[in-house]
C-alpha cells in the first residue's frame, strides 16, 4: 500500500473516532457548551466583543430553532486580552472544566498556536 493511501486511511480513520467521540460526549450531556476564547480588555478588546456579539447572536438564533437535537447550546467566555500567556492559561482552564466540545478562538496567531499546544 503506498503512503498516500495510507495517509487517506488514517484520516478517515481518525475522522470516525472524532465524530464517534462528538458524539458519545452530547449524549451524556443536557447542554452543549462552546468556549470562546478572544481579548475582551486590552488593546483588541473591540475586536474580542464584535466576535462575541456575532457569535451571541448566531447562538441565540440555534437556540430559538432549538438549539442542536433538542440540545441548547451555552456559550462559555474567556478573556485572552491578547496575551500569549493569557491565552496558554485561559486554554489550560477550559480543557480542565472539561464542559465545552468545541472552541471557538483566539484572536491573534500568536494566541493560537500557545492555545492549541
Amino acid at each position: 500500500m503506498n503512503l498516500k493511501k495510507r495517509k487517506l486511511i488514517l484520516v478517515i480513520s481518525l475522522s470516525i473516532l472524532l465524530i464517534f467521540f462528538i458524539l458519545i460526549t452530547l449524549k451524556k450531556k443536557n447542554d452543549i457548551h462552546i468556549a470562546l476564547v478572544c481579548p475582551l480588555s486590552g488593546e483588541y478588546a473591540s475586536e474580542g466583543k464584535s466576535l462575541l456579539n456575532g457569535v451571541r447572536l448566531y447562538i441565540d438564533d440555534l437556540n430559538a430553532k432549538g438549539g442542536i437535537s433538542g440540545k441548547k447550546i451555552v456559550l462559555d467566555i474567556f478573556d485572552d486580552k491578547n496575551d500569549p500567556a493569557t491565552a496558554k492559561a485561559r486554554a489550560l482552564e477550559i480543557a480542565e472544566q472539561d464542559h465545552a466540545v468545541a472552541v471557538i478562538g483566539h484572536y491573534d496567531s500568536p494566541c493560537s498556536v500557545v492555545g492549541g499546544t
